[in-house]
């Protein structure tokens, strides 16, 4: 069994990370900050009533829910646990970036190994006969989101759905309240001495200074409810896992949930607006004690897991696809597992890619070099991995 074509080149990522898990991107930033209700953020601790502010979350929540009930096979599927007994797959064990990947037994023709606009190392395997294809990758994490509101994920989601239009009232304490929300906001955005003694005057004249006062000084603005709800920015991947973490129905729409419930409300929406109408049919959190998760997806003929997996500033994608009725179909299964069975011996071409790819060094990439001529490889081929070698 040889490869027949080896192609090196730089090219940007096939699969970026926010596209392949959106609809499949951890609860490794700490999920407990999202369900708790009693934090109290620095800046809204004087809101005269948070519920008030968000006044419209039950109709909204309720649109929301009525519109994911209606896609089950999208916002329904949550994480389930991995089978426990062994399983037999007939596989080549590979390890990328930590983790083992049973890599499915075909005929591999084609392999590409470029570098992705991060730096980090692409590998496409490939049988065109078979119909299989792997690719494996490695990117560096998007940004936290400090306005989760900005671009939400369901316009029942926006801010100004979500929130009522604000109305004074015509209690005293209240206003001061009122007034005392608005100074903190006025301060936590920096701004000059001109504002300051203006927030100033609005304590010293809180009536007058309401009739004058932003109505957005009055109401929730999206950094400081994204920091209420999360204790600061908050990750997409979060926000991904809490969605694989509950269905629709968890949602009661009440008053007085929108603390516990808006971010599980984010995360089934992103299932409906990332999932490109691809559902898919099981999901698994973690990849061995890494965070992230694995998705299989089955559409006409074809099987297809994803796995995201990894912390800190990097992470890896992983997608396997092949026919379903392959002998290796179950091969995503065992992806960060080992209860199934390695299939031996591997060929000496896998065994120098690994090497180069993890070692990176002139010297595994001189030595793939050989095992592709050994492999009856091209000169082309073999003048590429020189090139790569190089940069």
């Amino acid at each position: 069994m040889q490869v027949k074509q080896l192609v090196v080149a730089v090219l940007t990522p096939l699969i970026s990370g926010a596209a392949t898990f959106g609809a499949l991107a951890l609860h490794h930033y700490g999920l407990n900050s999202l369900m708790g209700s009693g934090r109290v953020h620095a800046a809204a601790q004087s809101s005269p009533n948070p519920d008030a502010l968000l006044a419209n979350w039950p109709q909204q929540c309720e649109a929301l829910k009525q519109g994911l009930l209606s896609q089950p096979e999208l916002a329904s599927v949550t994480y389930e646990a991995r089978p426990i007994d062994p399983f037999v797959t007939p596989a080549w064990k590979l390890t990328w970036q930590g983790e083992v990947i049973a890599l499915p037994i075909v005929d591999y023709r084609i392999v590409q190994v470029a570098r992705n606009d991060d730096g980090k190392y692409f590998v496409l395997l490939e049988s065109p006969e078979v119909g299989a294809r792997v690719m494996l990758n490695q990117l560096k994490q998007p940004p936290s989101i400090m306005d989760v509101f900005a671009t939400a994920p369901h316009p029942s989601l926006s801010l100004a759905q979500l929130q009522a239009a604000p109305v004074a009232s015509s209690d005293g304490e209240s206003e001061a309240e009122v007034k005392a929300l608005a100074t903190k906001r006025s301060r936590s955005r920096n701004q000059d001495s001109a504002s300051e003694s203006s927030a100033k005057s609005l304590a010293e004249s809180p009536a007058e200074s309401l009739a004058e006062a932003p109505a957005a000084r009055l109401s929730w603005d999206g950094p400081s409810l994204t920091e209420r709800l999360f204790d600061g920015p908050v990750a997409l991947e979060q926000l991904i896992d809490e969605g694989y973490r509950h269905r629709p129905q968890t949602l009661n729409c009440k008053a007085d949930a929108w603390e516990k419930e808006l971010p599980i409300a984010m995360g089934l929406a992103l299932k409906l607006s990332t999932g490109n109408g691809m559902a898919p049919e099981a999901a698994y959190a973690n990849i061995a004690q890494q965070p992230g998760r694995l998705l299989k997806y089955r559409s006409e003929d074809k099987t297809t897991w994803q796995a995201r997996f990894g912390a800190g500033e990097v992470y890896s994608n992983v997608t396997i696809t092949l026919p379903s009725n392959h002998e290796s179909a179950a091969a995503g299964l065992g992806m960060g597992q080992e209860n199934w069975w390695d299939a031996e011996p591997r060929p000496e071409w896998l065994e120098a890619l690994e090497r180069a790819v993890e070692a990176d060094t002139p010297y595994a990439w001189q030595a793939l070099s050989v095992e592709l001529q050994r492999a009856g490889m091209s000169q082309a081929g073999i003048r590429s991995i020189q090139q790569a070698k190089a940069e």
